[in-house]
């Protein structure tokens, strides 16, 4: 699944970009209850390309899962056609 995440400041150009992320997640089969339906924040550490100049950082991004969810992958896929140059 594609889902979107925004920089606010760029480290390198400091400008916002919006990122595409490829989340791949388990989806367990089961009844829905009120505990699978919370959600857990998971940080992940990945290397973003400014779009400006194309110099590289580190930035830490904060993903939610629910138990019947697990997030197994997140992959970049590039600048989203949304960004806001700031």
């Amino acid at each position: 699944m594609i889902e979107k995440i925004k920089i606010d400041k760029c480290p390198i150009c400091s400008k916002s970009h919006t990122y595409k992320l490829e989340v791949e997640r388990d989806q367990l089969i089961g009844m829905i209850t009120l505990e699978s339906s919370q959600y857990e924040t998971i940080k992940f550490m990945r290397i973003f390309s400014c779009p400006k100049n194309g110099s590289v950082f580190k930035a830490k991004i904060t993903l939610y899962q629910t138990p019947i969810s697990k997030i197994k992958a997140v992959k970049i896929r590039g600048i989203s056609n949304e960004t806001q140059d700031n």
